[in-house]
Formats: C-alpha cells, sequence, structure tokens
C-alpha cells in the first residue's frame, strides 16, 4: 500500500516538474562519463534527478554565489548516479546540500591521531556529516564534473560518504542486508584496501586517487567515484571489491 502511494506521488512529481529537455541536455554534456551508460539508467537518472531536486534544498553558502538551475542540475544528476538502481530513500535524513563559492574551513572539529582536538583546519572541498547537510566547494564540483580530466567526482565522493553513514558512522562499509553480504564485502574491502595503501606507501604509481589511502571510509569513497565513472579501472584493480560495490549499487550488468 505504502509502496504504491509512493510511486503515486512519484509519478505526479515528474509530470508536474519535470526538467526541461534543453536543461537536462546542457547537463549531460558538462558530464561526459555518462555518455557510457546505458540509456535505461540515463532515464532513470532523469527521473531520480528530478524527485531529488523536489526533495532536497539546494542552497548557496554565501551571498557572491548564485546557484542556477544547471548548477542544482549538476549536482542532483552526480548524486544519483549511486542510486540510480535504488531509491531515493537511500538519502533520507538530511535535507540540505550547501554550496559554496570555494574550499571552506571544516566546521567539526576533528582528532588526530595524538589524541588532540584540532578546530577548523585547513579548507576542504566538502564535508559530510551523518545528520547535517552535505556542503560543497563549487570550482571543486564544476572541476570534477569530467572525471577523465579530474581523476576524481566531489559529488559521488560525498554521496558515497552518506550512504556509508546510514549505519550509525563511516567505516567504508554501507547497510547491506544480510550477514553474509557484510562479511564478503568486510573481507573484499580490507584485502583491496590494505593493498592499496602498500602501494602507496611504497611509491607506486595508482590510477586511483591515493586520497583512498587515508582510511577505509574514504577508500569507499573514492572507489565510488571509480565505480560509476570508470568501472573498468576500479574491475582490473580491485575486481573483488568491483564485484561488492556492483552488488550493492547495481550500476552496470557484469557481475
Amino acid at each position: 500500500m505504502l509502496q504504491n502511494l509512493r510511486q503515486f506521488f512519484e509519478s505526479r512529481t515528474l509530470r508536474k516538474y519535470r526538467l526541461p529537455d534543453a536543461l537536462w541536455d546542457e547537463t549531460l554534456s558538462y558530464l561526459p562519463f555518462l555518455a557510457k551508460w546505458p540509456n535505461d539508467n540515463l532515464q532513470r537518472l532523469r527521473a531520480l534527478s528530478t524527485l531529488f531536486l523536489v526533495e532536497k534544498n539546494i542552497i548557496s553558502g554565501h551571498d557572491s554565489l548564485v546557484v542556477s538551475p544547471l548548477m542544482r542540475t549538476l549536482i542532483a544528476a552526480q548524486a544519483c548516479t549511486l542510486v540510480v538502481n535504488k531509491s531515493l530513500a537511500e538519502y533520507e535524513g538530511f535535507r540540505s546540500i550547501v554550496v559554496h563559492p570555494d574550499s571552506f574551513v571544516p566546521s567539526q572539529d576533528y582528532i588526530d591521531e595524538a589524541g588532540v582536538v584540532h578546530e577548523g583546519g585547513e579548507p576542504i572541498a566538502g564535508e559530510t556529516s551523518e545528520d547535517g547537510p552535505i556542503l560543497l566547494s563549487w570550482p571543486d564540483v564544476w572541476e570534477s564534473t569530467d572525471f577523465e580530466s579530474s581523476g576524481m567526482n566531489l559529488v559521488v565522493h560525498e554521496f558515497a560518504h552518506k550512504l556509508d553513514m546510514q549505519n550509525g558512522h563511516a567505516n567504508g562499509i554501507p547497510p547491506l542486508s544480510t550477514r553474509a553480504e557484510h562479511e564478503r564485502w568486510s573481507r573484499a574491502l580490507k584485502d583491496a584496501f590494505t593493498d592499496f595503501c602498500r602501494r602507496v606507501d611504497s611509491g607506486e604509481e595508482t590510477h586511483i586517487d591515493s586520497y583512498a589511502s587515508e582510511h577505509e571510509s574514504e577508500f569507499f569513497a573514492v572507489c565510488a567515484e571509480v565505480y560509476v565513472a570508470s568501472p573498468d579501472l576500479l574491475l582490473a584493480t580491485y575486481p573483488d571489491f568491483y564485484r561488492e560495490l556492483n552488488s550493492y549499487f547495481k550500476l552496470w550488468n557484469d557481475s
């Protein structure tokens, strides 16, 4: 009953707030990694992006920045790549995405390895907390829309953190249905993360951003970027972890 009611409201929302063709085509033109996506996935992405824009508030974090319809749609489309074969319910628990005109100082204090509490810190491009909004630096969002040239995707990265935090803390393991899935994911994550850290520490060149070696949660978020935009790279590098991601996100048909 609830599922049928949700589908009814979603259908009505899609009819009322359908993204204009010109705006959607322009959005796709700035996201070249989507050119490899199957058409069915692109259609679902457009629908989910529409619903996302209705459900979420994408707002400016400073008077100097005006968030345009294209900016909002670019953020929505990239956020929805992770749930295109899942549901927007995965993003429940927060309402806002705050876009800053530049990098910003973290809003949360952090504790270093020595146990020292630091306030603020170096400017960052994005921030995600369990219950709070997602914060994004627009120049970094814009630069990372082309994954091939930038090697990253800031929006996908921060929204992957949101999925990771659905368990209450970020550890590189999003909510999974069964204990067997959790054990299989944990094993694949540990093996891939350990190998990646070894390669980074030895100075070996990697095609995956070395920032992934910071923590298991960062490894998951970075690998989510690669999975969405360059799946062959992740499959060739860490096939077991790729298969876990594909079992969870269900984006590609070669699992």
